[in-house]
């Protein structure tokens, strides 16, 4: 990154395998600071997402969202959403793990986005309504993993650290 005639070389956390599928993902997300790591520098990728890390995953992508609002309706819509997400990070929930569609659920909710009616990927293991928000978060992607190819989502599946990072990137992008 260039900052000013400074050049400043993001320090990325420890343990993050460069051949896993959602590595380039994770990394765009780290240099915004919308992702963390678990604890002294280590992300681990594959440790199953938690409510508090979910929550905080989104509300860094708010922030992140925010710093680029031109318009006071746009911060004030994003204001909005960190009150409600507020509200909702309940201590009795934090360390209950989080499913592919709660998920998927809790990123529509919460980060605003403008959907484009997408050529969208049918998953045979989601009803209508989990179809649609999965079709407006992530869009024409597809999960890195085998199922995709035979169009199942797995939406009972405990979603990982660098999947939740996979799927909040290609929303936001």
């Amino acid at each position: 990154w260039q900052v000013g005639f400074y050049t400043i070389t993001p320090v990325l956390p420890n343990w993050i395998n460069t051949s896993y599928p959602y590595y380039s993902e994770m990394i765009e997300l780290w240099k915004l600071w919308v992702i963390t790591w678990v604890n002294k520098w280590y992300f681990v990728q594959d440790r199953e997402l938690v409510f508090t890390d979910a929550l905080g995953y989104i509300r860094n992508t708010l922030a992140f969202l925010k710093t680029n609002c031109k318009t006071d309706t746009c911060k004030q819509t994003i204001n909005s959403k960190i009150e409600s997400l507020k509200k909702a990070n309940q201590a009795k929930y934090s360390q209950i793990k989080v499913n592919r569609i709660q998920f998927t659920q809790l990123v529509k909710m919460f980060i605003p986005s403008t959907w484009i009616n997408w050529i969208p990927v049918t998953y045979r293991d989601l009803n209508n309504s989990e179809q649609t928000i999965v079709w407006q978060v992530l869009k024409t992607y597809t999960w890195k993993d085998n199922f995709w190819q035979t169009r199942y989502f797995q939406p009972t599946k405990t979603i990982t650290r660098g999947e939740a990072a996979y799927l909040i990137y290609n929303f936001i992008k």
